[in-house]
């Protein structure tokens, strides 16, 4: 589900679908990537619970195997819970499940916030240990710009 959020004449587009900004336009001109499959179909995807890709797709955490195929993680294809939305900003989280739990064995809660704010945007990561014990993880974000 995509919103839009605003600031002045700048127009953010957010998506639960990864919990991403996909489109940032101020003054006419969009800023980020369009996602042209041709090149990179990616907008600004979120990282976690890891950074670029597992050695044979797999994880040993706690003596067990775990596959997680392809690069970055889960998030980036995964469908956020809209948390909090105002004029200029939107929350997303995350939080562990079935799903989850068979890649990644901890549960956690992961919160983005995009705002739009007088020069440009923001988007703050936040993740929260809900386990029983410490967690590891990797976040990051991918952006891609229109340049």
């Amino acid at each position: 589900m995509q919103k839009t959020i605003t600031f002045g004449g700048a127009v953010g587009v957010v998506d639960t679908l990864g919990g991403e900004m996909i489109s940032y336009r101020k003054d006419g001109r969009e800023y980020i990537w369009h996602g042209d499959s041709a090149h990179w179909s990616g907008h600004a995807p979120v990282l976690f619970p890891f950074v670029s890709s597992l050695k044979n797709n797999r994880a040993l955490i706690d003596g067990r195997e775990y596959e997680m195929k392809g690069k970055h993680g889960f998030a980036r294809k995964s469908e956020f819970v809209l948390d909090a939305i105002t004029e200029n900003s939107a929350s997303f989280i995350l939080t562990a499940n079935d799903h989850t739990l068979a890649l990644y064995p901890y549960r956690f809660i992961l919160r983005i916030t995009h705002s739009l704010n007088e020069k440009g945007y923001r988007t703050e990561y936040a993740v929260t240990n809900a386990d029983q014990r410490p967690i590891f993880f990797c976040i990051g974000g991918h952006p891609g710009f229109e340049v």
